[in-house]
């Protein structure tokens, strides 16, 4: 009963959780603890009171950034009940740093569900109300997080410089490392195919004590994408057949385990085991707004077996709603049709397609990853027709082809890489004038 002692209690353990938690939700203070974390997951979103104050969203911040390292629901989850678009419903009466601190949150768990777009909109408002460096850190980590997550991969370079500047200055320790930053440097690194860096990343991460079990699933779906850049396959799908069928495999969020099953259907069209690819994603659909896309990956496995109609079939409905997809998997549909447009005869719309493609990823710097596991010869061909009548694109198109050689494959030998040592020896000189993140340097505890 609500008023019964039990019930008081519960409340009281409920409050005591959350003001440990949201103070440590910034760096500097800890990190939360896991049976906090598990306590706030599990509890029902606390109601709207007539007035927010601080305590009361303090709360609801708890309760949100537990979420986002738990399953978190399909859709907005919880949000649209206390926001409406990134201003809450109800009237607040609010410090700026406990405001900045909601934002970052929602931000968190808005990536966590794969709304790139209303996170990086709450990781604006965080920034606007942040009063501290770990207030502006946290916003920032978010921020980067939700333009890698979209693609934009130099406005997220620029968060992960500016986020690890502060981490640096403050001398925090490593353990406080914010799992956004982390994840927006990782995708950073894997776009400059900077293995070694992405590798050392994994390690330093690794290497933290107090990492729940979110994370270390995370980390492992990441250690799968190091391994696949540096063609090792088979070390690849060894770890991924760990991460879904071990002691862990419900660890991580429901956007982390889908993001492994398209790594590693990837991994088995490496190994030319593309059928084996397909009946994996047979039984997978992608979130609102394709964070991770599904029929992208299907494309990638129905290309590599010639059938090129049905790659089309495939990503109709991904072209037909551009607004609502997210644009780092657009561009990879967008690659993909234009191949198989290419193969069936229709040059208009694979130019057409390869234009569009080629035009995203010169704002972006997303210059590898769109052409992971696509035939180099036919890639290249569509690459420099497209060059030839858009020399505005040349610096994208050099940095395009330069990377060709290390996540593309040989057209002439099925799923073989073009150049299997380019991974290991590192291809930042290659991919031009994009500084990669290795140089920044993390801050060690």
């Amino acid at each position: 009963m609500p008023g019964s002692p039990s019930s008081i209690a519960a409340r009281g353990a409920l409050r005591a959780a959350a003001a440990v938690t949201v103070r440590r939700l910034v760096p500097g203070h800890g990190v939360p603890q896991a049976h906090h974390l598990a306590l706030l997951a599990e509890s029902e979103l606390i109601p709207a009171p007539a007035q927010w104050t601080d305590a009361s969203i303090g709360v609801l911040a708890a309760q949100i950034a537990a979420r986002s390292r738990q399953n978190v629901p399909a859709g907005r989850g919880g949000l649209e009940s206390y926001f409406d678009g990134t201003r809450l419903r109800r009237p607040a009466s609010l410090s700026p740093g406990m405001r900045s601190t909601l934002y970052a949150v929602a931000a968190e768990y808005s990536c966590a569900r794969g709304d790139v777009a209303s996170a990086a909109d709450f990781a604006e408002e965080a920034a606007l109300f942040a009063q501290t460096p770990a207030q502006t850190y946290h916003a920032l980590s978010t921020s980067a997080a939700a333009a890698a997550m979209n693609g934009e991969i130099r406005a997220a370079a620029d968060d992960v410089r500016a986020a690890s500047a502060i981490f640096r200055a403050e001398h925090w320790p490593l353990s406080e490392y914010a799992f956004a930053h982390f994840l927006a440097e990782f995708i950073v690194l894997c776009a400059q195919l900077e293995t070694a860096a992405m590798r050392d990343l994994i390690s330093q991460m690794r290497a933290c004590e107090a990492r729940d079990a979110s994370w270390t699933f995370a980390l492992g779906v990441c250690d799968v994408t190091a391994r696949m850049l540096e063609h090792d396959h088979a070390g690849a799908l060894a770890e991924s057949s760990a991460l879904l069928h071990g002691a862990q495999s419900q660890a991580g969020h429901r956007l982390n385990r889908l993001s492994l099953l398209c790594r590693r259907s990837d991994v088995l069209v490496a190994r030319a085991e593309a059928e084996e690819a397909l009946s994996l994603l047979d039984i997978s659909a992608s979130p609102e707004g394709h964070a991770v896309c599904v029929p992208g990956h299907r494309a990638t496995a129905l290309l590599s077996l010639g059938r090129e109609n049905e790659v089309l079939s495939a990503t109709d409905a991904c072209v037909a709603d551009e607004a609502g997809h997210g644009l780092r998997t657009l561009v990879f549909v967008l690659v993909r049709r234009a191949l198989a447009f290419a193969r069936l005869g229709n040059a208009r719309e694979a130019f057409r397609g390869m234009e569009a493609a080629l035009l995203v990823i010169d704002r972006t710097g997303d210059f590898a990853m769109p052409f992971l596991l696509l035939p180099c010869d036919e890639v290249r061909s569509l690459v420099q027709a497209v060059a030839a009548r858009r020399p505005e694109l040349e610096a994208a198109v050099t940095r395009v082809l330069a990377a060709l050689f290390v996540v593309a494959v040989d057209s002439g030998a099925g799923a073989r890489p073009v150049d299997d040592g380019s991974a290991r020896r590192g291809p930042s000189a290659s991919l031009g004038e994009e500084a990669p993140l290795s140089a920044l340097g993390r801050a060690q505890s």
